[in-house]
């Protein structure tokens, strides 16, 4: 693909807290690049370490901490491949979740997928709108709040995401607040991935929320685990997966 197609990519996806830099490289060669306050310097080490180290396996990812931006701060660097030996990193805030981290890697892989292919162009990727299908893919959502959500919330959270599944053409078929996580199962029209039915459904109840306590106070914490699934996610599976994030 053309350098100038990779990085009109890049400049579609959304470079915003905690994410510091988007990067595509080849052989140790910076092939696009897009930062906030993060030195090309930095970007030009994290590429040629990646030649020395990536083990050219397409199922692997790779982290890394680096002195990266100015004024120097650590950060973390997540890189996933895109087809063989190129290469897509991520720069976020140490503090980022892995989970997060590969749901932003994963939407810009997409979107790299959808103009390698021809096919419909990367904005379908980021509108919320339900499109027409005669079967609903449903899938298992979940994530954490900061602190445990008060009960007397309970109803208005799920009040807010059946409101925003129904808007979006989806259909919410189970909810479970407890102390440490927020699960959903909810069926939404074909061509809409887990990715987009995650940040529809946390980040559009995160405001309603705030909305109601009339505060911009955050409430749940970054990142989530999805999956294609006919029921919601077991509780050993969900300690598994928050633990290897850190969460």
């Amino acid at each position: 693909m053309a350098q100038e197609k990779l990085k009109e990519i890049l400049q579609t996806a959304t470079l915003e807290l905690p994410f510091r830099a988007f990067l595509i490289s080849r052989q140790g060669e910076i092939i696009a690049q897009r930062n906030q306050d993060v030195a090309v310097s930095s970007l030009e080490r994290i590429a040629f370490r990646l030649e020395r180290t990536w083990s050219g396996n397409s199922a692997n990812v790779q982290v890394q901490f680096l002195q990266a931006s100015l004024p120097a701060n650590e950060l973390i660097f997540y890189t996933r491949e895109l087809e063989k030996e190129l290469l897509l990193t991520i720069g976020a805030m140490t503090e980022t979740s892995i989970a997060r981290l590969r749901q932003q890697a994963d939407i810009i892989a997409q979107l790299y997928l959808q103009a390698h292919s021809g096919r419909s162009g990367p904005e379908e990727v980021l509108l919320h709108r339900p499109v027409n299908g005669t079967k609903d893919a449903v899938y298992a959502i979940v994530w954490q709040p900061l602190r445990p959500l008060p009960a007397s919330q309970h109803q208005t959270l799920q009040h807010s995401l059946t409101q925003l599944a129904e808007s979006n053409g989806c259909q919410l078929h189970h909810l479970g607040v407890d102390a440490g996580y927020i699960q959903v199962l909810v069926a939404c029209p074909p061509g809409r991935s887990s990715a987009w039915a995650a940040h529809l459904l946390k980040s559009g109840s995160e405001q309603g929320l705030q909305q109601q306590n009339g505060s911009n106070t955050p409430l749940w914490r970054p990142g989530y685990y999805a999956s294609e699934a006919k029921v919601p996610f077991p509780a050993d599976e969900l300690k598994r997966v928050f633990v290897a994030d850190g969460s």
